[in-house]
């Protein structure tokens, strides 16, 4: 039963790897880079970018919900 078990993780493993690989060499054909160009592209730049945006729309959403809760909580203490 394990040997199935890791027969098929690693069988999902390669799977994802070579999507990815297809991925990213139709990613430069698409922009007409090439292969190490469109990886330096999206894995040092844009995924710590978007990963970045994430964590500044997080943090924000963080600070205004604080502020609607002091807001709600001084309207129910003045009623």
């Amino acid at each position: 039963m394990p040997d199935l078990f890791l027969s098929l993780l690693y069988r999902l493993g390669q799977l994802a790897y070579w999507y990815c690989v297809d991925f990213m060499v139709n990613l430069a054909d698409l922009t007409g880079t090439s292969y190490p160009e469109a990886n330096t592209w999206v894995l040092l730049l844009c995924i710590p970018g978007l990963l970045s945006l994430l964590l500044l729309v997080r943090l924000w959403q963080r600070h205004h919900l604080r502020y609607l809760r002091r807001r709600v909580a001084a309207k129910m203490t003045t009623e």
